[in-house]
C-alpha cells in the first residue's frame, strides 16, 4: 500500500519534468521563429527595395531611350528633307546641263526632234545609272531601265575606250531583224535590243572623267533616228569643248550619285 502512492508521486514528478521541458523547448522554438521572421522581413524588405530601385532605373532608361529615339527620328526626318532638297536641286542642275548640250547639238523642236541625250553615272557595283535624260520629243523621254551593265552596248564601249560612234544601223521599221542583230553585235542582249523604246540609228558615247583625270565617272550618250544627223568628227569636237564643264558637273555629283537600290525604285 505504501508503494502505490510512491509510484504516483514519482509518475507525477516525471510528468511535470516533461511538461516543463516541453514548455521550455516551445519557448526556444518560438524565439528562433521570431528571429527568423525578423530576418525574413529584413531580407524581404531589402529585396523589395532593390526591385523598386531597379524598376525606377529601368523606367528612367526606357524614358531616356524613348527620348533618344524621338530625337534621332527627328534628325533623320531633317536629313531626309535636306537630301530630298539636294537631289531635287541636283536634278534641276542635270536638266540644265542636258538642255545646254541639246542646244549645242542643235536638237530639232517638238515631234520633229529625232535626238536624245542621256547622262549615265557609273556605280562602283559595275553598273550605270541614268541620272538625266533630255529630248524635245516627249516620246523619247520615257523611262528606261533602272541600270545598265558597264560592258553593254555603246555605253560599255565608250566607258572602255573613251568614246564610241556607230551610225550603220538599218531602218528598224523595214529591217527589224537586222536591226536587232546589229545591236546584239554591239553588246546588247536580245531582250534589251528588242525592248528599246527609241530604236536609234546613230549612237555616240563620250566618257567623262574627274578634273584630275584619275577616275572615270560617267558616260554621255547621244542618239538620233537619223543615221546621218552628225559625223563622228563633229561630235568629238563638240564634246572636247564641253569636257571641262562636264567633268566639273559630274564631279560635283559624285558624292551623291544615286545608288542602284534607289534608282531601281525611281528609274528613268
Amino acid at each position: 500500500m505504501v508503494l502505490f502512492p510512491l509510484a504516483l508521486t514519482l509518475g507525477g514528478a516525471l510528468a511535470s519534468d516533461e511538461v516543463a521541458s516541453f514548455l521550455t523547448s516551445s519557448d526556444a522554438t518560438q524565439a528562433r521563429l521570431q528571429r527568423w521572421g525578423v530576418w525574413i522581413l529584413v531580407v524581404g524588405g531589402f529585396l523589395s527595395l532593390m526591385v523598386g530601385v531597379m524598376n525606377v532605373r529601368r523606367k528612367r532608361r526606357v524614358s531616356t531611350l524613348r527620348g533618344d529615339i524621338a530625337r534621332l527620328q527627328g534628325e533623320k526626318a531633317q536629313l531626309e528633307a535636306v537630301v530630298s532638297e539636294w537631289e531635287g536641286a541636283a536634278q534641276l542642275l542635270a536638266d540644265g546641263v542636258l538642255l545646254t548640250l541639246a542646244e549645242g547639238l542643235d536638237f530639232k523642236a517638238g515631234d520633229h526632234n529625232l535626238e536624245r541625250v542621256t547622262i549615265y553615272c557609273h556605280d562602283p557595283a559595275g553598273y550605270f545609272v541614268p541620272f538625266g535624260r533630255y529630248s524635245r520629243n516627249t516620246r523619247f523621254n520615257s523611262k528606261g531601265r533602272s541600270h545598265y551593265p558597264d560592258d553593254e552596248g555603246c555605253i560599255g564601249k565608250a566607258w572602255e575606250h573613251g568614246r564610241h560612234f556607230m551610225n550603220g544601223f538599218p531602218d528598224p521599221t523595214i529591217s527589224g531583224r537586222e536591226y536587232v542583230e546589229l545591236t546584239r553585235e554591239q553588246g546588247l542582249t536580245k531582250r534589251a535590243a528588242e525592248g528599246l523604246t527609241m530604236r536609234s540609228r546613230l549612237y555616240f558615247g563620250w566618257r567623262v572623267r574627274d578634273t584630275s583625270d584619275s577616275e572615270s565617272l560617267a558616260v554621255v550618250i547621244v542618239e538620233s533616228l537619223d543615221p546621218d544627223r552628225y559625223t563622228c568628227d563633229d561630235l568629238v569636237a563638240f564634246f572636247k569643248s564641253q569636257d571641262p564643264f562636264l567633268r566639273k558637273f559630274v564631279e560635283l555629283l559624285q558624292p551623291r550619285l544615286p545608288q542602284l537600290s534607289k534608282a531601281a525604285g525611281a528609274g528613268l
